[in-house]
C-alpha cells in the first residue's frame, strides 16, 4: 500500500519495506520491523466468591461436584492457553475441570490459574466446605424384651458375647457407640459382652454418634428370671493355650480335656457344646476334635429337660510356634561401582520359604538398593529372614563378595629424549614418579618396564 495509517499489525514481528521511484531511475528502498508484544494478562473469574457449603452425598462421606458448578472461566485479548486448578486442604489434586470431582468432608481450597503463555498467570480461589448432615443408623439386637434365667447357683445373668450389643453405621464414621443401664441393673460402657444383669427388669439404651450430628438411640429390656437350672462345670476357667501339632496348623483335643460336666437335682438330659470363632461345630464330646489356629470359643450347655438350659464357656487359643523354613539365594559376587562401593542386590525374590500355617514374608538386611563401601574380594553378609504371621522366623546369611572390574586410568609422562653415554647406550629414566593414575578404588600402584 501507500500508507500504513490505520493498518492492523498482528502480534509478532512484521518487516516493513518502503520503495520510492521517480519513474526513470531504479527504485530505492528502506525497511524496518514492527514487533507487537502481548502485555495484557488474562482475566479470570471464579464461580464462588469465598466459600461454597455442600452436604455429603447420601450414604457417602464425600460430595461430588455437579457439572461446572466449581469451574472458573477466563478470557484474554489473544488467547487463554491454560486454565487449571489445584486443590489443597482436606482434598488434594489438580486438573482442568472440577466436574465430577469428589470432595472429602472438611474444607478444601480451590485455586484456579489462567495463563496466555506470555504474561504471568492470574489466579482466583475459594473454598468448598463439605459437611456431614447424615445421622448414624443404629440397630438394637433385641426388638423389645429379652428374657433370661439366672445362672446356676446365682441370682444374676451374664451376657454372652455380643448378644446385647447394638450395631451402628454412618456415612462417615461412628465415633461412639455406648450403652446405659437403668432399672434393676445400672451402669454404662461400650460393650455388654460379659456384663452381669441383676434379677428383674433392666432397660438397655444404646446411643450412637458420628461426632457431628445429634446422637441416635435405641432401647430394649432384659428380664432375668430365677428358676434353679442345672449346675454345669467347664474344664477350663477362661482360656486354654495350646500349640499347633507338629507340622500342622491345628491342635487335636486329647481325651476329655475340654469336656464339661454337669449335675442336676433330677437328671441332666443333655450336655452339648458349640464352637465359634476360628473353629465352628457342635456335638456332645470334644475328644479328638480339631481346633484351628486362633481363638475358638467353646460354649457348653446343660439341660434337665424342664428348666431353661444353663451354659458355660471358655476359649481355646491355638498358637503357631513352628518356624518357617527358608531357602535363601546362593552366595554371589557383586561388582564395585565407580565410588568403590556395591549396591546390595535383591535377595528376597530369589529366596523361598515354607510354613506349617501361613504365607511367609521374606525380608533382607541390609535392604536391596543399599550402597555399601567395600574392597576387592571383601565380603558383605546379608541376612535374609522369613517371618510367618505368628512372628516365627528363620534367618540365613548370604555372603556377597565384592569384585573390582574397573581398570585404572593412567596418565604417563610425556615422550622425551635421552642422551647416549660414552658407551653409546642410554639410562632408562624414572617414569613412575611423573605419571599419575585415577581409579574407582584406592590402592593403585604404578610401575615401568
Amino acid at each position: 500500500g501507500t500508507s500504513l495509517a490505520g493498518v492492523v499489525f498482528d502480534k509478532g514481528v512484521t518487516t516493513v519495506t518502503w520503495s520510492a521511484s521517480d519513474g526513470v531511475n531504479t527504485a530505492v528502498n528502506c525497511s524496518f520491523t514492527v514487533t507487537v508484544t502481548d502485555n495484557q494478562a488474562p482475566s479470570i473469574n471464579c464461580p464462588v466468591a469465598t466459600n461454597a457449603n455442600r452436604n455429603t452425598n447420601a450414604t457417602l462421606c464425600t460430595y461430588t461436584a455437579v457439572g461446572n458448578e466449581f469451574n472458573a472461566t477466563a478470557t484474554d485479548n489473544c488467547a487463554v492457553t491454560s486454565l487449571t486448578y489445584s486443590l489443597s486442604g482436606d482434598t488434594t489434586g489438580s486438573g482442568t475441570s472440577l466436574a465430577g470431582v469428589v470432595f472429602d468432608k472438611g474444607v478444601t481450597t480451590v485455586t484456579w490459574s489462567a495463563s496466555d503463555g506470555v504474561n504471568t498467570a492470574v489466579n482466583c480461589s475459594f473454598t468448598v466446605t463439605v459437611s456431614d448432615n447424615q445421622a448414624p443408623i443404629i440397630n438394637c439386637p433385641i426388638a423389645t424384651n429379652a428374657n433370661r434365667n439366672t445362672n446356676a447357683a446365682l441370682c444374676t445373668y451374664t451376657a454372652v458375647g455380643n448378644e446385647f450389643n447394638a450395631t451402628a453405621t454412618d456415612n462417615c464414621a461412628v465415633t461412639s457407640l455406648t450403652y446405659s443401664l437403668s432399672g434393676a441393673t445400672t451402669g454404662s460402657g461400650t460393650s455388654l459382652a460379659g456384663v452381669v444383669f441383676d434379677k428383674g427388669g433392666t432397660t438397655v439404651t444404646w446411643s450412637a454418634s458420628d461426632g457431628v450430628n445429634t446422637a441416635v438411640n435405641c432401647s430394649f429390656t432384659v428380664t432375668v428370671t430365677d428358676n434353679q437350672a442345672p449346675i454345669i462345670n467347664c474344664p477350663v476357667a477362661t482360656n486354654a493355650n495350646r500349640n499347633t501339632n507338629g507340622a500342622l496348623c491345628s491342635y487335636t483335643a486329647v481325651g476329655t480335656e475340654f469336656n464339661a460336666t454337669a449335675t442336676d437335682n433330677c437328671a441332666v438330659t443333655s450336655l452339648t457344646y458349640t464352637l465359634s470363632g476360628d473353629t465352628t461345630g457342635s456335638g456332645t464330646s470334644l475328644t479328638g476334635v480339631v481346633f484351628n489356629k486362633g481363638i475358638t470359643t467353646v460354649t457348653w450347655s446343660a439341660s434337665d429337660g424342664v428348666n431353661t438350659a444353663v451354659n458355660c464357656s471358655f476359649t481355646v487359643t491355638v498358637s503357631d510356634i513352628e518356624n518357617p523354613i527358608l531357602t535363601p539365594e546362593a552366595n554371589q559376587n557383586v561388582t564395585l561401582n565407580t565410588n568403590c562401593s556395591v549396591t546390595i542386590p535383591n535377595l528376597v525374590d530369589g529366596s523361598t520359604a515354607t510354613d506349617n500355617c501361613s504365607v511367609v514374608t521374606i525380608s533382607q538386611s541390609p535392604a536391596a538398593g543399599t550402597s555399601q563401601a567395600a574392597v576387592h574380594d571383601g565380603t558383605i553378609n546379608v541376612t535374609v529372614t522369613a517371618t510367618d504371621a505368628a512372628g516365627n522366623i528363620d534367618s540365613k546369611t548370604v555372603v556377597l563378595t565384592a569384585k573390582d572390574t574397573t581398570n585404572p586410568i593412567l596418565t604417563p609422562e610425556a615422550n622425551q629424549g635421552v642422551t647416549l653415554n660414552v658407551s653409546c647406550s642410554v639410562t632408562i629414566p624414572n617414569l613412575v614418579d611423573g605419571s599419575t593414575t585415577t581409579d574407582n578404588c584406592a590402592g593403585v600402584t604404578i610401575s615401568q618396564s
